[in-house]
C-alpha cells in the first residue's frame, strides 16, 4: 500500500472533477480519504464519493459511490426497495441499493487497477467511471421521482421498462 501514490490520484480527480464544474470537497470518512463532488442541478442525483483502497500491493480499487437520494419517509423508501430489482436487472457496471432505515438510496460501482499502468490511462478509466456512474444515478431519478413524488404508483413501474441499460 502506497499512501502517497493514493494521494496524488485522489488529488488529480479531484482536480478533474473541479474542471468538470462540480463543487468538490475532500473529507475523512469512516477513515477514508474520500473526495466527495456535490451536483446542484434540480432532479440530479445529490453527490458522488470516490476513494480508493488497496487489495493487492499493485492493485487498488476505485470506488464510486453516488448518493441517489437521501432524507427518503418509510413509504418511500419501500417503493424504491421494490424497484430496485427492475433498475439492476440490466446494469452492466454497479448496482443500486437502499438503506431503508435512513432513507438513503444509492447506486455504486468501482474499478480495480494495475498502479503499475500510466497514470493518464488510470484517470480516463476513473473518469469513465464517474461518467457511467452519474449517467446511471441520473436514469434513476428519472424513474422514481414521480413515485417519490406521489404522482405515479409503484406498482405502474415494477415492469422491464424501469430497467436502465448502461452505454
Amino acid at each position: 500500500m502506497n499512501e502517497a501514490w493514493d494521494k496524488e490520484l485522489l488529488k488529480e480527480l479531484e482536480e478533474l472533477l473541479s474542471e468538470a464544474g462540480l463543487e468538490v470537497t475532500r473529507e475523512d470518512i469512516a477513515g477514508n480519504d474520500v473526495i466527495v463532488a456535490e451536483y446542484d442541478g434540480e432532479n440530479e442525483p445529490e453527490d458522488c464519493n470516490v476513494s480508493v483502497m488497496h487489495l493487492t500491493e499493485d492493485s487498488t480499487e476505485i470506488s464510486v459511490m453516488i448518493s441517489v437520494m437521501s432524507g427518503l419517509d418509510e413509504k418511500q423508501s419501500d417503493d424504491i426497495a421494490a424497484l430496485i430489482p427492475y433498475l439492476n436487472r440490466y446494469l452492466s457496471v454497479g448496482s443500486f441499493g437502499i438503506t431503508k432505515q435512513d432513507g438513503y438510496f444509492w447506486f455504486g460501482c468501482s474499478n480495480v487497477i494495475d498502479e503499475n499502468t500510466e497514470r493518464s490511462k488510470l484517470l480516463k478509466v476513473a473518469a469513465a467511471t464517474v461518467d457511467i456512474a452519474y449517467g446511471t444515478a441520473a436514469e434513476a431519478v428519472r424513474i422514481v421521482l414521480p413515485v417519490v413524488n406521489g404522482e405515479t404508483p409503484v406498482s405502474e413501474l415494477m415492469n422491464d421498462d424501469t430497467s436502465i441499460i448502461q452505454f
